[in-house]
């Protein structure tokens, strides 16, 4: 596909990058939908297999690396592309707060605030990919 057809379908980079991130973020929160929906599974087996499956994507996937570099580029700039990338970043961050909120009402967690743990948890991920971006030799196990 040229450059002129492909600006049919986009009006500028920003669209274009964002219907890359919007698919990835599709394709995830399609993934964390299939785990959460695993019946066998107790609600900390779902939560540590989602941070696993995103690890996995992120180390196999380079464009997790360049989705998470430009992220931090956009967010410089207040973009509204970097609106967008916040909103679905609080979709999946809602995903670890209902897992939260059940393996509390399960009976595998001790009471919380599920609202501030879900952040923590998601904190941490985040900042262990934004580790992994500068430090290209880290092992993610």
């Amino acid at each position: 596909m040229g450059r002129t057809s492909l600006y049919q379908y986009f009006k500028n980079k920003e669209e274009i990058f964002f219907y890359g991130v919007k698919k990835e973020f599709e394709r995830f929160k399609g993934e964390c939908n299939r785990i959460t929906g695993e019946g066998s599974l107790t609600f900390l087996e779902k939560i540590k297999k989602i941070i696993g499956t995103a690890v996995e994507n992120y180390e196999r996937n380079n464009m997790m690396v360049i989705f998470t570099e430009l992220w931090l580029l956009l967010k410089m700039e207040n973009s509204t592309v970097e609106d967008n990338i916040s909103e679905g970043l609080q979709e999946v961050r809602q995903i670890f707060n209902q897992l939260i909120r059940e393996a509390i009402d399960a009976g595998e967690m001790k009471m919380t605030d599920d609202e501030a743990m879900s952040s923590i948890l998601f904190a941490l991920v985040e900042s262990l990919f934004l580790e992994k971006t500068w430090n290209k030799q880290m092992k993610i196990e």
